[in-house]
């Protein structure tokens, strides 16, 4: 039959999700961890202001982390008649190594 949404009794059925493309789908997925980051960040900044924060290493996208902070504050921004504008130099390799949830945190807070 379908989906059952925690919140009522109504039900998704499941061509719903057929209709929507795979990209779209993979934003949304990369939105909602970029916010649960964030969220995880705003309830631990009593580590940061104690100056405990510790920097994670790992290889990621710089690509995908502009796109994912932009989608995400893309409705808020709109909200305010505001348009974000995104661009990685061409010169800025993709892959990175540093720490992905710092940048990520220093990007939401720049917009």
């Amino acid at each position: 039959s379908g989906y059952n949404t925690p919140s009522s009794d109504h039900s998704i059925p499941y061509d719903f999700f057929k209709e929507i493309p795979l990209e779209s789908i993979l934003m949304m997925k990369e939105a909602i961890n970029f916010m649960t980051n964030t969220l995880n960040d705003m309830l631990d900044m009593e580590i940061i202001e104690d100056g405990k924060y510790i920097l994670t290493k790992s290889i990621f996208s710089i690509k995908s982390i502009v796109k994912s902070v932009s989608m995400s504050m893309k409705g808020q921004l709109a909200d305010k008649s505001i348009s974000l504008l995104s661009n990685v130099d061409h010169d800025v390799p993709d892959l990175l190594i540093g720490d992905r949830h710092g940048i990520e945190h220093v990007l939401l807070n720049f917009i």
